[in-house]
């Protein structure tokens, strides 16, 4: 009988080289290198816009219950500034689940509930100062707020009564305007300004200048962006960016 050749050849199993390995290894660390940031960016951005849905919520249900027990904000009246800041603060906040109340401050950059007293600061690096009269609180589900009014004797200032900058991770940072912090207004809805209309909970840009928020001229404004286009595209590519065209980067 013939003797196959055949089974003189060792048979071999397929394997990777060591080169093939570190080959594929840099390959999926390029990608990953590649792929990463933007995914962080991106849940970061959902994020931010949950937190500040769940903000404008919680906020604007405090101020129509408010309005049910003392009438509608236009009938409030108040006198200096830190009288209005007392009426504005205990009319609304005993609505809101406060965990630190930080009572009025004066001019404040810095909050009583951060722990490392940090400087907050806008998208231009500049030093922000939520207002020159307002309460500060810490809520109980880690945001914090700064409630401000406007006018000394509760008259509208711009078609707005008051101010409510939120702080959407209190006790960690960036503290940035545009960032984790937004502004959210009380104001008359159709800019009759006339104080006959229910003033609402509107975000800032809403009503005035939102583009504002693209050249950073006024980062409050970045709060209405935000909440309508859901996405914080201003923060990457803010030239390609419109309130009349395109709202994000990839041209929609």
């Amino acid at each position: 009988m013939p003797y196959c050749l055949s089974n003189l050849v060792s048979s071999q199993k397929a394997a990777f080289t060591l080169a093939e390995i570190l080959i594929t290894l840099g390959i999926i660390g390029i990608v990953a290198a590649m792929t990463i940031p933007t995914l962080i960016s991106n849940y970061q951005t959902k994020t931010t816009v949950i937190k500040l849905k769940q903000a404008r919520s919680i906020i604007a249900n405090a101020i129509d219950l408010a309005q049910v027990e003392n009438g509608t904000i236009n009938q409030w009246t108040c006198t200096d500034a830190a009288d209005c800041a007392d009426m504005y603060y205990n009319n609304i906040s005993k609505y809101l689940k406060i965990t630190k109340d930080c009572g009025n401050i004066y001019l404040p950059s810095k909050l009583c509930y951060d722990s490392q007293n940090q400087d907050y600061k806008d998208l231009n690096g500049v030093r922000y100062t939520f207002c020159s009269q307002g309460y500060s609180a810490l809520l109980s589900n880690g945001m914090g707020i700064v409630l401000c009014p406007r006018m000394d004797n509760n008259d509208l200032w711009w078609g707005t009564y008051a101010t409510i900058k939120v702080d959407i991770n209190a006790l960690a940072g960036p503290n940035v305007s545009g960032k984790d912090v937004f502004s959210f207004e009380i104001a008359d809805p159709y800019s009759n300004w006339d104080k006959v209309n229910k003033p609402q909970l509107l975000p800032e840009g809403q009503r005035l200048y939102p583009e504002y928020c693209l050249d950073y001229t006024d980062t409050n404004k970045c709060t209405f962006w935000v909440l309508k286009y859901e996405n914080m595209d201003y923060l990457k590519c803010p030239e390609k960016l419109s309130v009349n065209g395109s709202t994000s980067c990839d041209g929609d």
